[in-house]
């Protein structure tokens, strides 16, 4: 049996599949059951799965829940605004930081 290393994620549209470095995703927003896919070049991709779902299989050592609605590509982090609770990511996209995620985020940040 062979243990294959994918570094491409498989994402479930609505009509096709598509095949997606994890390197592109900065960011993953849920939308109802679905789950929008926001990538580095500014394009969008609409998922058929649930953030659960897509966070499952994003590698936990660079994708980071953030928020209930949010998991974010820890590559891209420029800034945390403490006293609001926000992360800012590339192209000045900012995302929401859960308080009870705020240590966590930090454990995860340390080694970066």
């Amino acid at each position: 049996m062979h243990n294959y290393q994918f570094e491409k994620f498989p994402l479930s549209g609505l009509h096709s599949l598509f095949f997606i470095d994890f390197m592109d995703i900065v960011f993953v927003e849920a939308n109802r059951s679905y789950c929008e896919i926001f990538m580095i070049n500014g394009e969008k991709k609409l998922c058929a799965k649930s953030l659960g779902e897509v966070e499952k299989k994003l590698p936990s050592t660079i994708f980071f829940r953030c928020h209930q609605s949010f998991v974010i590509n820890l590559n891209y982090l420029q800034e945390y605004n403490k006293k609001e609770n926000i992360i800012t990511l590339c192209n000045d996209i900012s995302v929401p930081l859960a308080i009870k995620r705020k240590e966590l985020f930090f454990e995860m940040v340390k080694y970066y």
